[in-house]
């Protein structure tokens, strides 16, 4: 179960949503991003920052916006929290199994294993990630669980995905690598690999439609050791920013590859269904085709 794959967003939240389109009780109303960041306020678990004009400009233009949300170094530990936004053209559906690693891209960089197998969304995952010399490689393991209440408290305009780090979880590793959940790794590389002292985050998805969807990542963390509180923030908002801009480009193909891949649980905890997939990404491509020409008219009109 070793990792070959790219899974830049680890350990970031994510809440999806753009001009929020209300389904529930048979509303069609269609909000304002600024209306939806509030009404996430009243259900969801992450503070989202305020956005300066030009910021929400950026937004609305299809540009990552990523903002540090929180800076400390106690004890010699540099902890850093960052926000980020970003709208993706394509349904949520689509963009939260992306999020939930289908869908990703090669990298030999990163070791993954499941230690328990999912119930209704929950379960505890090893992340191991080898860093160039002189760097110490940084591992660690994370509980996540789908935060039905959020889900059923706004009726499903929400879905919640969060994840705290396990502060004892080094003690489960011998036992993974000796039955085989952890491969690739050899008990010594672990050993020497650095235990993140702190990773945790949530990220939830708004409903806007067949076609559009606002993404807002955050992410509370620490790597651990004697890092410049500088390189620590570049490195948050670097990685958070690729993390958004590769689930956009991902989430295209997700119907794709989730024949092949393992079940996943929506925010109710309820498993998606290949049909529910394969309906989301035929209502998009109906929907593309139908504006083509519109798009081609409005373009001769502009000039």
């Amino acid at each position: 179960m070793s990792g070959g794959r790219r899974y830049p967003f680890i350990g970031f939240a994510f809440i999806f949503a753009v001009t929020f389109s209300l389904t529930a009780n048979g509303s069609d109303a269609v909000y304002p991003v600024r209306s939806v960041l509030a009404a996430y306020s009243t259900y969801g678990t992450i503070p989202v920052p305020v956005l300066t004009e030009e910021e929400m400009a950026v937004l609305q233009a299809g540009e990552p916006v990523v903002k540090t949300a929180v800076e400390s170094g106690e004890g010699g530990v540099s902890k850093f929290g960052v926000v980020g936004l970003r709208v993706i053209d394509s349904p949520r559906l689509l963009v939260w199994l992306t999020a939930m690693g289908v869908a990703s891209e090669p990298d030999v960089r990163l070791t993954r294993a499941m230690l328990t197998e999912p119930t209704i969304g929950t379960y505890v995952r090893y992340q191991h990630v080898n860093l160039p010399w002189p760097l110490r490689d940084r591992h660690w393991v994370i509980h996540c669980e789908k935060d039905t209440d959020i889900a059923h408290a706004s009726d499903g305009r929400f879905w919640e995905h969060r994840w705290q780090l396990v502060e004892d979880g080094e003690a489960l590793l011998p036992a993974a690598i000796n039955d085989g959940r952890i491969s690739g790794l050899t008990a010594k590389q672990m050993s020497k690999s650095v235990y993140l002292p702190a990773n945790q985050g949530a990220w939830s998805a708004a409903s806007v439609g067949h076609d559009k969807t606002l993404v807002i990542a955050s992410f509370d963390g620490s790597l651990g050791g004697m890092f410049p509180d500088a390189m620590v923030r570049r490195f948050a908002k670097i990685h958070l920013r690729e993390g958004l801009n590769l689930i956009a480009e991902l989430s295209r193909r997700a119907h794709l590859e989730y024949a092949d891949s393992r079940v996943i649980y929506d925010g109710f905890g309820r498993p998606i269904s290949r049909e529910d997939v394969q309906r989301a990404a035929s209502a998009t491509l109906t929907a593309g085709r139908r504006q083509r020409p519109m798009m081609a008219e409005q373009g001769t009109e502009s000039l």
